[in-house]
């Protein structure tokens, strides 16, 4: 009679065997089976063989697959392409910019920003679905705050990187801090900035609505200087 020790030995055995799923045991180490092929000689004949020995250029995980007259065995399928990043998730940040207006001249270097012949803008730079830069301004002018038309820098423009603070986001569709938002949500901040005042050559231009919309989104934007057209003077 089988004592009770034995026959949990054989309980747990019979547990095991019926746990495993698979139907052949591969070893890395050597490059075959471990056991006989499941389909034994129709997959070739040696039983011991996996996929003729090209793992890299074929596959047949569970052992039984029959590949026609002896040839190879069905490559692996490709991989998908994946989908292009939606805007927001493919997006590299904020900067300011300035950038002539009217062409040099000594008229140019009287007063500040936009009355010296320079236009100051907040710019968001992203990658399309190839991976080029894309542009995106905003601006102010005497029509008020404005996307802007050149964003992509027909007029080279000279520009800084600005960076996400931890402040808290004053407009906008969300309120929370800049530098827990996206991309996205600091833009849409950008065009909800009201403007302080009407436009005015030098009491207030588009230089002082670009910062001002800037540090209400929590944006903390360097000295841009001038156009390297100007430096070079």
């Amino acid at each position: 009679m089988k004592t009770t020790s034995q026959t949990r030995i054989l309980a747990v055995g019979f547990v095991l065997f019926l746990a495993v799923p698979a139907r052949a045991y591969y070893s890395p180490e050597q490059g075959r089976w471990l056991n006989r092929d499941p389909i034994e000689e129709r997959g070739g004949i040696n039983v011991h063989a996996f996929v003729n020995n090209e793992p890299i250029g074929g596959q047949d995980y569970l052992g039984l697959v029959q590949p026609p007259g002896g040839g190879p065995f069905p490559p692996f399928p490709p991989r998908p392409a994946p989908p292009p990043p939606p805007l927001g998730t493919n997006q590299v940040g904020f900067e300011m910019c300035r950038r002539d207006i009217i062409e040099t001249s000594w008229l140019d270097r009287l007063g500040n920003d936009c009355c010296s012949g320079l236009h100051m803008f907040v710019r968001q730079k992203y990658l399309n679905d190839r991976g080029s830069p894309v542009y995106r301004g905003w601006g102010f002018d005497k029509s008020g705050p404005h996307l802007e038309a050149d964003a992509a820098g027909k007029f080279s423009p000279t520009c800084v990187a600005c960076k996400k603070t931890s402040t808290l986001m004053k407009y906008g569709k969300v309120k929370k801090r800049a530098s827990d938002a996206t991309d996205d949500e600091v833009w849409d901040c950008l065009m909800s900035v009201p403007k302080r005042k009407d436009y005015s050559t030098l009491w207030y231009n588009c230089g002082d609505y670009a910062k001002e919309a800037a540090r209400a989104c929590g944006m903390d934007c360097p000295h841009v200087p001038p156009p390297a057209s100007r430096s070079k003077e």
